[in-house]
């Protein structure tokens, strides 16, 4: 093989390389903000929902959360009833990464649960989840 012909197929393969390389594999699509629910909500314990909101910092590369305090946050359970989790201000959950919304209600087992997390400027998070029957060990 010539030394012509090599550095022109080097040369084109390179060129191939550069055109399908990209910085970014989105670079026209913005990434949105989101609504972010990290909870577990358990049997006979304490409802407390973290709420936050992913945040883009830069060209995206790099995510951070913060604190959501306008949400409205409801539980639903399966037979109707319903309860709305306030947020809590205690200074117990002051450097936490989110907001803390909490209830008094607790939790049954065998039960299904809806949750539903709404923020006028981020959206709404639907979210169901059945707790299990307590398991008795004889």
């Amino acid at each position: 093989m010539s030394l012509r012909r090599l550095i022109f197929r080097t040369g084109l393969l390179f060129a191939a390389l550069f055109a399908g390389c990209k910085k970014s594999p989105y670079p026209n699509d913005s990434v949105n903000n989101q609504l972010v629910i990290l909870t577990e909500i358990s049997a006979g314990d304490s409802l407390k929902v973290p709420v936050s909101k992913s945040i883009q910092v830069g060209s995206g590369g790099i995510i951070s959360f913060e604190k959501v305090s306008s949400a409205h946050v409801q539980l639903f359970r399966a037979d109707g009833r319903s309860w709305l989790l306030r947020l809590n201000t205690s200074p117990d959950f002051a450097n936490d990464p989110a907001s803390i919304y909490t209830a008094p209600h607790r939790p049954h087992s065998g039960t299904t649960y809806s949750l539903q997390v709404q923020d006028p400027l981020s959206g709404t998070v639907p979210a169901r989840t059945t707790i299990p029957p307590l398991v008795r060990l004889t």
